[in-house]
């Protein structure tokens, strides 16, 4: 099974003698998600287009990358023999894990994209994608540092700040001494310094966090797992009636 938007598709397929089926949202894939739309809270509705067949579909789980694994479950559903209906059903009732673009609504109007259970540059840009799809509404990042990128942290910590700064995000609180770097990167390409807060640990941000966001805020959480961002979360469930009246900044 490999993904047709995948620099090494073509080397892949040549390397074996085995049968290969390809997935994705590019037109040529033997499975194809068609036209994927964002339809409510950053989940994707799409045409699954198949061998036996096509039907519309309705994701549980927000963001576009979460079409492409989709599609990777439709083929293996197909390779399997499933029917397309059994197919359909399986992807719709996927609802995600705990920490992992999880949608949480507070009751000051305020959406949160719990996604603090690990981070990379490159699960950063897909966290990022989703954010920037919520178009009407004050797009809020909550960036955590990156763990264990050896040598080469500094110049992740850059590149995630300059697609931040880069980017569609209203308002940036970076957290943690690695995400000063993040930071400069994101002011170097535009990013104006009334837009950031930085704190140095996870419990000053705890402390201040409700005071940065208004209702009807957008607030992705992401950073690896050691941050322990999660207690951000927490500190926002505990305070959203204080949201809720006061309206944030």
């Amino acid at each position: 099974f490999i993904p047709n938007e995948s620099a090494y598709r073509d080397r892949l397929i040549d390397s074996t003698e085995a049968r290969t089926v390809t997935y994705g949202v590019e037109d040529g894939s033997e499975i194809h998600a068609i036209d994927p739309r964002v339809l409510n809270n950053g989940c994707f509705g799409f045409v699954l287009d198949t061998p036996i067949g096509k039907s519309p579909v309705s994701l549980r789980v927000p963001g576009l990358h979460q079409v492409q694994a989709a599609t990777a479950a439709a083929a293996v559903g197909v390779s399997a023999g499933l029917d397309l209906e059994e197919i359909v059903e399986g992807v719709q009732s996927f609802v995600g894990l705990p920490g992992r673009c999880e949608i949480k609504e507070l009751e000051g109007g305020v959406t949160i994209i719990a996604d603090h259970y690990n981070a990379n540059p490159v699960s950063m840009a897909a966290a990022q994608r989703l954010l920037e799809s919520f178009l009407e509404r004050r797009r809020v990042m909550v960036v955590g540092e990156m763990w264990d990128l050896g040598e080469r942290s500094v110049d992740y910590h850059q590149q995630v700040g300059e697609r931040i700064g880069s980017g569609n995000i209203d308002y940036l609180i970076a957290v943690g001494p690695k995400t000063r770097d993040l930071i400069a990167a994101a002011k170097e390409v535009g990013f104006s310094q009334d837009r950031i807060r930085w704190y140095e640990t996870t419990d000053q941000a705890c402390e201040h966090v409700e005071k940065e966001l208004k209702p009807g805020d957008v607030v992705l959480v992401k950073g690896s797992r050691g941050m322990r961002l999660e207690k951000v979360i927490d500190a926002l469930q505990e305070g959203e009636g204080n949201l809720r009246r006061t309206g944030g900044m």
